[in-house]
């Protein structure tokens, strides 16, 4: 993937290298397969993001379905899907936008430093890069959004 500096210390992360990350992380952890997706016009109930601060600040963020959520929970734990309850999923949902953060912060500048994962907080406003993304019937969102400085992780 390529981070291409724009104005100052604005970033600007390409879709197409976002889409890239997002699906080989789903599936090398999950063991299936997300495509393009037109565009995600539902609500997503299940996500979470995670914030990178240092040189660059913003978050990362994943959204998805309610079933796909239980869907890669089990997949991600080795549980049958009756015995995820909201709090795997949310793990689940945290550690794949940990991951996914984790390659989009290798190729900021650095300092970068890496907050955990917690649930959305508001609505993104500074989007930076964003991919619909699909299981083939389930949708799945990943969005990049820039943050004002100081904003990012690690700032108090």
């Amino acid at each position: 993937m390529r981070v291409v500096p724009a104005e100052g210390s604005r970033m600007t992360i390409k879709e197409h290298h976002l889409e890239e990350i997002a699906t080989e992380a789903w599936s090398s952890l999950l063991d299936r397969d997300l495509v393009h997706a037109a565009t995600i016009s539902a609500a997503l109930p299940a996500g979470a993001e995670v914030v990178i601060g240092g040189a660059w600040d913003g978050r990362i963020r994943i959204e998805t379905s309610q079933a796909l959520a239980r869907e890669a929970t089990a997949a991600l734990f080795g549980l049958p899907e009756d015995e995820i309850d909201d709090e795997l999923i949310a793990d689940a949902i945290g550690e794949l936008a940990n991951i996914i953060g984790g390659n989009i912060k290798a190729l900021l500048p650095s300092p970068s430093h890496l907050g955990l994962p917690r649930p959305i907080e508001g609505e993104a406003t500074d989007i930076v890069a964003e991919v619909a993304l699909s299981d083939g019937e389930q949708p799945v969102s990943i969005t990049v959004e820039r943050l004002p400085p100081g904003g990012g992780a690690g700032s108090s």
